[in-house]
């Protein structure tokens, strides 16, 4: 090629992007391409003065390591806390140390409350996942997420123990479950562990068994 010419390569963003083209010497340019996917083997195709070269390059790009810093562990309920019989959810939310969504990464969950119920191995398009931890015992422990050897976490989780309201059995006829932490703030009350039955506190008509 000649000097001064208009020497491009074809876009196809977020998998192809380029800087303008500079020209290094008599005919010769320096074209500076990236690409936000990790692939291999991504076809080039050069223009010059706009029209498209024959013969067609191809450049590998790497994955940015991910950033432990800028990806977020949560769980919901938000405050990691349920019952027994039912299940946390920890979701990550992803990012490279460019600030980009990690997709495609792989990702390991881990508790020490529960078991992983049917994790994605990887991340979506936008950097997200999530797994859902069950367990039929209760509990206190932490959830996790490792992302190609980055940790994020650990984030509290916690099962309280099913309670069982002896009143909507005797007097409805079916089981009602709370948590003992949700007891005192429905029913101003707490299950007296010295009578099973028995709940403690100010007498009334519900406190009667």
């Amino acid at each position: 090629m000649g000097p001064n010419q208009a020497v491009s390569v074809e876009w196809d963003a977020p998998r192809l992007m380029s800087d303008a083209a500079s020209e290094v010497g008599n005919g010769i340019y320096q074209l500076p391409v990236g690409s936000d996917h990790c692939e291999t083997e991504q076809p080039l195709r050069i223009t010059v003065d706009g029209v498209a070269v024959d013969s067609v390059l191809t450049g590998s790009f790497g994955c940015a390591p991910v950033d432990a810093t800028r990806s977020v562990l949560t769980t919901d309920p938000l405050n990691g806390q349920t019952t027994s019989d039912r299940t946390i959810t920890v979701r990550g939310t992803i990012q490279d140390q460019c600030a980009l969504p990690a997709f495609g990464r792989m990702a390991t969950f881990s508790s020490t409350l529960g078991l992983v119920v049917a994790p994605p191995p990887s991340a979506d398009p936008e950097g997200k996942i999530q797994a859902d931890y069950q367990s039929t015992s209760a509990g206190t422990g932490t959830a996790s997420l490792t992302v190609e050897g980055a940790a994020l976490g650990p984030v509290p989780v916690q099962r309280d123990p099913v309670f069982v309201d002896p009143h909507q059995v005797t007097e409805r006829g079916a089981a009602v479950t709370q948590a003992p932490a949700l007891q005192q703030k429905l029913y101003g009350r707490s299950p007296d562990a010295s009578s099973p039955g028995v709940f403690a506190g100010a007498e009334n008509c519900h406190d009667r068994v």
